[in-house]
């Protein structure tokens, strides 16, 4: 679903069609993103935890993201070629190298665009939806320190703390970008220190199911609470949990079903929709028809991500990873009992 949400509001930037204006107005890429930054505190903590040593904590982060993630990479290089305005001979020189080292390794930040490519387009960039890859990767290598500190000090002591050490790099960043009207501090701002209120969140549900049932629909009624005030005030202090709460008390209910049967596409779907839109854009299919585009281009980029996991992702996962196991029906990750509570993980 947040994948999804993504999709349609870069449908819409990307596009530049006013008729697809309203799905950036309406619908958040922040909120799905920042979801995605909850569901990772809860499950990366737990997949450190359970995790034999540091080298096969490691070894299973890599295996999840590294190998689509290159593919898709190498894959945008190539295709870069048909695309751009660039000789053959110009193209495959310095700039698409540097444009491949810096994307391999997370740094897209500092290269987004490829020789040539996309120049035309309303935004060159070949896949800016990967700016998220380097702070979950950051958060990866912080989890093994965050973990240790909560083994030695307790989960409140520590957790608590970098929540609010969080809230305040995000205000002092934001608090600098409005002052200097420079948008270098509204970027820094967003990166993993800003960002990890809502890793925070995902990761104390985690020790808290250790202690005792989570209550679903109380989790629910207060998350959506605390988000509707986080509307009027304090909302870099009410929204991580408001946000968080809502997102992991629906997702613990019976209500959504077990969609990972048919495989895990959310991650697929995420890296390859950013140059699926762009390279429709580039190309000007159905430019005058914006919302058979926007379905299109949701379209590809599902049918794109089945193969992608089924040939790609799943083949690189343990044959233990709860990814592949989760295909089986009637799977439940979370134990959930008769009073609506979520048993302890």
């Amino acid at each position: 679903m947040f994948a999804s949400m993504v999709v349609l509001v870069h449908a819409s930037v990307l596009t530049g069609h006013p008729a697809l204006a309203p799905l950036h107005v309406y619908i958040s890429s922040d909120i799905a993103v920042q979801s995605f930054f909850v569901i990772s505190g809860l499950l990366i903590v737990q997949s450190y935890e359970r995790s034999r040593s540091l080298r096969s904590y490691f070894g299973k982060r890599v295996r999840r993201v590294y190998p689509a993630y290159l593919l898709v990479i190498l894959l945008c290089a190539a295709g870069g070629l048909a695309l751009t305005r660039l000789t053959a001979s110009e193209y495959l020189g310095a700039g698409t190298l540097k444009y491949l080292v810096a994307n391999l390794t997370f740094l897209n930040f500092l290269l987004p665009a490829l020789p040539g490519v996309f120049e035309d387009n309303p935004m060159s960039a070949v896949n800016g939806s990967l700016w998220t890859l380097k702070v979950e990767v950051a958060f990866y290598l912080a989890v093994p320190l965050i973990v240790l500190a909560v083994r030695r000090w307790g989960a409140v002591r520590v957790l608590v703390p970098l929540y609010l050490l969080s809230v305040l790099y995000m205000a002092l960043g934001l608090l600098l970008a409005e002052r200097t009207q420079h948008a270098f501090f509204d970027l820094l701002a967003k990166q993993l220190p800003g960002q990890l209120t809502y890793f925070c969140v995902g990761a104390g549900a985690y020790y808290l199911a250790q202690r005792r049932a989570l209550p679903i629909l109380p989790m629910i009624v207060v998350g959506a609470l605390l988000l509707l005030a986080s509307q009027f005030f304090l909302p870099l202090l009410l929204r991580p949990v408001g946000l968080g709460l809502l997102v992991l008390g629906a997702a613990y209910g019976p209500w959504l079903g077990n969609w990972s049967r048919y495989g895990d596409f959310s991650y697929g779907i995420y890296i390859v929709h950013f140059p699926i839109i762009q390279t429709l854009v580039a190309l000007r299919v159905l430019e005058d028809r914006p919302w058979l585009l926007l379905l299109f281009c949701y379209a590809l980029a599902v049918l794109v991500s089945v193969p992608l996991w089924h040939l790609v992702e799943k083949q690189f996962l343990r044959s233990d990873s709860h990814y592949r196991n989760g295909e089986g029906p009637g799977v439940d990750p979370v134990p959930t009992n008769t009073s609506g509570r979520v048993n302890a993980v």
